[in-house]
């Protein structure tokens, strides 16, 4: 305290404080903020402090939760992102990749989603099947501005998934050749794209996909799928539950329209971020405000 503050001041100051302390507004615990007042209406050179003490019983501890909750999922989404930007790295790799050979262990595709294989063989035409409501996704099909499809008749169409007998190996695997309309679903309107005989394919490998919200089951009985069911696909075909999705290299004359794989994966992680860390801050603001302001 400064000289000047006399002990007959300061006497005057605590009988000031015991009397303020009865009543019901004062809390015990509020002496240094009432000492603060007292003292910076002595000398106002030193001001008291904006901050008020109030009692933080347990349930604004508990409301603590809500900004620590909301920084922590930020913090979570910052993780998934970089780990988003590193698969998305990873799969142009192997989609831009060379094509291989396919591999004498196949237990090696499980390693090898989005990279291209190279087979040869023979394409059992009687017995292709369909996976519906399928949309062109070839990049010759989409307008860069728009981003909707063209020189198509019909927006939806199917995916013309065919048994493919490989040369050498005797066994059969699935080759998806691409993309029709659905008024081309019948394979007598396109007679000119079944070629028969040995042909070489070069397609992207895919793994089972799990069966997304809000999509029919398939019906295998009526060769009726929706998804990429592989492991239901290569059951009811007698064939090895490997599925290759041939790229536009494969395309033939009156044929499907290969290269539907869609590479691209949604990031949306920044937005998370975003979201996350402004809910923090507005609950951390509005937790002070209840408690200091």
């Amino acid at each position: 305290l400064p000289k000047t503050f006399s002990l007959k001041q300061l006497k005057v100051m605590l009988k000031r404080l015991f009397q303020l302390s009865k009543l019901n507004s004062i809390k015990k615990f509020d002496v240094t903020y009432i000492i603060l007042q007292q003292y910076s209406q002595k000398f106002p050179q030193f001001p008291a402090s904006p901050f008020t003490s109030k009692r933080i019983r347990i349930y604004g501890y508990f409301l603590l939760i809500f900004p620590v909750g909301f920084f922590v999922l930020g913090l979570w989404q910052v993780n998934r992102r970089k780990w988003k930007k590193q698969l998305l790295r990873e799969l142009r790799e192997r989609y831009c990749a060379p094509p291989v050979e396919l591999p004498d262990d196949l237990a090696k595709l499980n390693d090898m989603e989005f990279c291209r294989i190279k087979v040869c063989g023979q394409f059992l035409h009687n017995e292709e099947f369909y996976i519906s409501n399928r949309l062109r996704r070839d990049e010759a099909a989409l307008d860069t501005k728009s981003h909707f499809l063209v020189d198509v008749h019909s927006p939806v169409g199917v995916h013309v998934v065919t048994p493919f007998l490989v040369e050498g190996k005797g066994y059969r695997i699935l080759i998806n050749r691409g993309w029709v309309p659905n008024e081309l679903k019948d394979p007598k309107r396109r007679q000119r794209g079944q070629i028969e005989g040995r042909v070489e394919v070069t397609g992207v490998n895919r793994l089972h996909e799990k069966k997304p919200p809000f999509v029919f089951e398939s019906v295998p009985y009526r060769d009726e799928y929706f998804y990429r069911d592989v492991v239901t696909m290569a059951k009811f075909h007698n064939t090895l539950p490997v599925y290759l999705e041939a790229d536009s290299s494969s395309n033939v004359p009156g044929g499907p329209i290969g290269g539907q794989t869609n590479v691209k994966v949604s990031d949306n992680h920044t937005t998370y971020i975003i979201t996350w860390w402004s809910l923090s801050a507005l609950t951390a603001f509005a937790w002070l405000k209840m408690f200091f302001w």
